[in-house]
C-alpha cells in the first residue's frame, strides 16, 4: 500500500528518533552507549501492516520478521542474532502475545541494550550485546495489544512509539 506523506513524514521522524545513541554520563560505565526499542501501533481501521513499514527502509538495511506464534521465540531469537551481526534493523510484525523468554530478551534490551539466554549457538549461556547499529521495532495492532498482550508492562520496553 502507498503511504501518505504526511504519515511518511511522521515515521520518518520516528525512525530518526530511534536512530540516536546517547552516551549516558555515569562515570561508573564509560563508554556505554544507549539506544531504544521501538513500537508501531496500528490504530483500529488502520490501512496499514507491518509490510508497509518495512517497504520504507533501503534494501539491506532491516529484516521482517512475522510473531505470529508465541512460543516461536527460538525463530525471533535466531532473526535477532543475525540482524545484529548484520548491522540491520529487524522490524517485527507482532500477531501474536510473545513468549516469557521474548518478553526477558526485551526487558534486558531496553536495560542495557545486551541480553542473556541460555543453551542457544551451542552454548550453556549466550549473551549478546546490541550493535549500535541495530534496533528493533515491534509493529503490533492496537486491538492486539490491549487486549491479548498478557505482560503488562509491555509498552514500557519501547522508546519512541508512533500510532498510525
Amino acid at each position: 500500500m502507498k503511504i501518505p506523506k504526511k504519515t511518511t513524514e511522521e515515521l520518518n521522524h520516528f525512525f530518526d528518533v530511534l536512530e540516536k545513541v546517547s552516551a549516558p554520563s555515569d562515570p561508573r560505565e564509560p563508554g556505554k552507549l544507549v539506544f531504544d526499542l521501538g513500537l508501531v501501533i496500528f490504530e483500529p481501521n488502520s490501512p496499514f501492516e507491518a509490510e508497509d513499514i518495512f517497504s520504507l527502509f533501503p534494501k539491506g538495511k532491516s529484516r521482517l520478521f512475522r510473531l505470529n506464534n508465541s512460543y516461536a521465540f527460538d525463530d525471533f531469537l535466531k532473526e535477532l542474532v543475525i540482524a545484529n551481526r548484520e548491522s540491520q534493523w529487524l522490524l517485527v510484525d507482532c500477531q501474536a502475545d510473545p513468549a516469557p523468554t521474548i518478553i526477558g530478551i526485551l526487558k534486558q534490551l531496553s536495560e542495557d541494550n545486551a541480553f542473556t539466554i541460555s543453551h542457544f549457538e551451542n552454548q550453556e549461556v549466550f549473551r549478546m550485546k546490541l550493535n549500535s547499529q541495530t534496533r528493533i521495532i515491534f509493529c503490533i495492532d492496537s486491538e492486539l495489544l490491549e487486549t491479548k498482550i498478557t505482560y503488562p508492562f509491555f509498552m514500557n520496553f519501547f522508546g519512541p512509539v508512533i500510532r498510525i
